[in-house]
C-alpha cells in the first residue's frame, strides 16, 4: 500500500513538473511575440518617418533624438514609448539598405527583426 502511494505521488509529482514546464515556456512564446510584433512596428514606423522625411531610415532615429517639430512628433513619442519594451535594443543598417532591429529578450537569446526601407 505505501509503495502504491509513492509510485502515485511520483507520477503526479512528475505531471505537476511537466504543467510547470509548460506554463514557463507559453509565458516565453507569449513575451518573444510581443517582443517582435513591437519590433516590426518600431521598424514600421522608422520607415514611415524615414520617408516622410526623405531621409534613410538609420538617420530617422536622430530626428526623434533632437526636438521634435509637429510632424513627427506623434511618430516619434510611439517610437520611444515601444522601444523600451525591447531590451538591450540595437539599430542597424544592414547592406542594401535594410534595416534590423536586434535586443536581447530575458531568455537570453539574441532576436531580430529586419525591414527594408522601402516596404510600407
Amino acid at each position: 500500500m505505501l509503495f502504491d502511494y509513492l509510485i502515485a505521488a511520483a507520477i503526479g509529482f512528475a505531471g505537476m513538473l511537466g504543467v510547470l514546464h509548460l506554463g514557463t515556456e507559453i509565458i516565453t512564446l507569449n513575451e518573444q511575440t510581443f517582443q517582435i510584433t513591437m519590433a516590426e512596428a518600431i521598424l514600421r514606423e522608422l520607415s514611415v518617418l524615414a520617408h516622410l522625411a526623405d531621409t534613410t531610415p538609420s538617420d530617422a532615429m536622430e530626428i526623434c533624438a533632437g526636438p521634435i517639430g509637429f510632424p513627427f512628433e506623434a511618430t516619434c513619442r510611439t517610437i520611444l514609448e515601444m522601444l523600451p519594451a525591447l531590451p538591450d535594443h540595437r539599430l542597424k543598417l544592414l547592406a542594401g539598405g535594410a534595416l534590423e532591429l536586434s535586443w536581447t529578450p530575458s531568455s537570453g537569446n539574441q532576436l531580430s527583426v529586419a525591414r527594408m526601407p522601402g516596404l510600407l
